[in-house]
């Protein structure tokens, strides 16, 4: 449940609290943003004090000491996330989970995003092979059990549309838009008041918040 909502440094920052543990998670104005509801991506000023919600993040990203803990790895936050029950883990082809306890019949009411924010209309076939965050509510009483998720999260870094040959470790994690910009001839403007950036070049601009 979200604890508090308050505008930090460049980033929003959400307190987070469970049965077992308090966590702040820093969150940018791009922050991906999900309602299991609607499955629609929405923006980081809808998230309110109050809210159910479940938090992506790395399990690899460092963890400030303070009290709460600041974790700086959110990746994707789901609104209405605490309702029902959820599963982490890897899917097969028959889209059975790793410890082979769960088997997901994906219908046509289920929503399926990716936590890259692709925007394409993703099938079960695209869920299969993959690590997903599950959200679901009802399953049978058979072994393994079966649901029909509402909402799947694919969490792996590269989708089917991407070529399997691209050479991440030459891909810079950040680029500064500022420093890419300019360097390239382009002037980037900050409107402090309506927090938007326009780069702009001749005729050509490029606005976003």
């Amino acid at each position: 449940t979200i604890e508090s909502v308050e505008d930090g440094q460049n980033s929003t920052i959400i307190t987070v609290k469970n049965e077992d543990d308090t966590i702040r998670f820093p969150l940018s104005s791009a922050a991906l943003i999900y309602d299991r509801e609607s499955g629609e991506q929405t923006a980081v000023d809808k998230l309110a004090e109050g809210m159910s919600v479940s938090v992506v993040y790395d399990a690899m990203a460092p963890v400030g000491l303070s009290m709460p803990a600041y974790n700086t790895g959110a990746v994707a936050v789901v609104i209405n996330g605490g309702d029902g029950s959820t599963v982490v883990g890897y899917f097969n082809d028959e889209l059975l989970c790793e410890d082979a306890s769960l088997v997901l019949n994906i219908g046509e009411t289920t929503q399926i995003q990716h936590i890259n924010g692709t925007k394409k209309l993703f099938t079960a076939d695209d869920v299969k092979g993959q690590e997903a965050l599950v959200f679901y509510d009802v399953t049978t009483s058979s072994i393994p059990a079966q649901t029909n998720p509402s909402f799947v999260l694919i969490l792996t870094e590269n989708n089917a549309d991407e070529t399997e040959e691209t050479d991440t470790k030459s891909v810079p994690a950040y680029v500064g838009l500022r420093e890419a910009a300019e360097e390239k001839g382009y002037t980037v403007e900050w409107n402090s008041e309506a927090r938007s950036i326009t780069v702009s070049k001749e005729d050509y601009v490029l606005a976003f918040t």
